[in-house]
């Protein structure tokens, strides 16, 4: 089973004081129930903005919001990635509702799938990679142990009942990278899994939160983080703190 390694910094301690600071706020405003609809809309809009956006599409939320009103013609590529990240996001909530519903590989596998379907670049969504996939400089590991890093990975996140639910979600986004187990839609699929591995604990934020739109804010950040982090190429032992105390932070 995936055994994360990471030190609990000064930096990670403050980080998630300050998120408990926040959540008794978001848990505590008095939202009117026919407003809450909207809001929650509009957070699925920025979530779907935003994740795309770090890959290079240029929607921004206005556009977006425009787009799930009236889908016209031919679609480009970014409204296609924007209305599957939508669909991917309202599956994410979907989930987070039935606790029954274990997060596995299926699940995984699903997100993936509906970020990148029907997209022009598309390429076997919701399956695993059976070829190399470079990304930039990191070589992620070979694809013959992606299926059984998976499966590790995947009953970690089942099995894993003691580490804070904001680090497990901050754990399981970089590794989700680290693995690359896809052969598109990575980034946006560890940073849904990290939504929804949030929502089903007591960090849900009433599904009110968008962490990709800091990331996507302190793109530069966010992508220097994971290079620190991971390095240039795979390997099972990396030190996760530099990723986490960025995630605690965003």
């Amino acid at each position: 089973m995936f055994q994360p390694k990471y030190r609990k910094t000064q930096v990670i301690t403050a980080g998630l004081e300050a998120i408990d600071r926040a959540k008794w706020l978001i848990e505590n405003v008095l939202i009117m129930p026919k407003y809450q609809l909207w809001i929650k809309r509009q957070t699925t809009v920025r979530r779907a903005s935003a994740t795309t956006g770090i890959e290079g599409a240029s929607l921004d939320e206005a556009a977006v919001g425009e787009l799930m009103k009236s889908q016209r013609g031919k679609l480009s590529t970014d409204e296609i990635d924007n209305l599957n990240a939508v669909e991917a996001y309202d599956f994410v909530d979907y989930l987070s509702d039935q606790p029954d519903l274990p997060v596995d590989e299926g699940v995984i596998r699903q997100i993936n799938r509906l970020f990148k379907k029907g997209a022009p670049d598309a390429k076997d969504p919701g399956k695993y990679r059976n070829g190399e996939n470079r990304v930039g400089e990191f070589v992620p590991p070979n694809q013959g142990d992606v299926p059984a890093l998976m499966r590790d990975f995947a009953l970690w996140i089942q099995a894993d009942t003691e580490t804070h639910p904001i680090l497990k979600a901050g754990l399981a986004h970089i590794h989700l990278v680290a693995i690359h187990p896809f052969w598109d839609g990575n980034g946006r699929t560890a940073r849904a899994l990290a939504v929804l591995i949030l929502q089903t604990s007591e960090y849900g934020f009433r599904k009110l939160l968008s962490p990709e739109s800091l990331y996507y804010q302190f793109r530069d950040r966010y992508f220097t983080a994971i290079e620190t982090t991971l390095g240039g190429e795979f390997t099972g032992s990396y030190d996760a703190t530099p990723w986490l105390e960025f995630f605690v932070q965003s």
